[in-house]
């Protein structure tokens, strides 16, 4: 069995020795950039997810806060949670670590006491001793304003 061999040319070795060619390289260079593209924009995307859930923790905590001080409110010299009308909510003076409630019936932002960084919060009565714990704040997004709310359903003494 003879195997017949070609001879190999300088020409033939010089095309198997050869790098890639410009277009190669282009193309390689975009499907990158194009990935690392994709993966930035689902980075993004997932920072701004987690920060948003990190508020919204820290607004349900506010507002547990809030239920717990309307919880204790007997406690509060002088104060009726059953005798306010309009939004309402609870402070504690940093000074004296006094407790207190601020209620705005006519007014639609909140006092700067019923503000926690960039937290809005407040509390109403509804019918039937309902009350509603809402906070507000900027949504991460960048896409208008983010709300949580608890109801919380508390009989008025007798």
């Amino acid at each position: 069995m003879h195997i017949i061999m070609r001879k190999r040319t300088r020409k033939t070795v010089y095309r198997m020795l050869a790098g890639d060619t410009i277009v190669e390289v282009m193309i390689a260079l975009a499907v990158l950039g194009g990935a690392l593209g994709v993966s930035y924009g689902i980075a993004n995307r997932s920072l701004l997810q987690s920060r948003d859930a990190q508020e919204r923790t820290s607004a349900v905590k506010l507002l547990q806060a809030q239920l717990e001080q309307l919880r204790s409110s007997g406690s509060i010299s002088g104060t009726s949670v059953f005798s306010t009308s309009g939004k309402f909510c609870f402070y504690t003076d940093s000074s004296s670590g006094a407790t207190g409630i601020v209620s705005w019936p006519n007014a639609t932002t909140a006092p700067a006491k019923c503000q926690q960084g960039f937290y809005a919060y407040s509390l109403t009565r509804g019918a039937d001793d309902t009350f509603s714990a809402v906070v507000q704040w900027d949504n991460v997004f960048g896409s208008g304003k983010d709300t949580a709310t608890l109801l919380y359903r508390m009989h008025a003494p007798a």
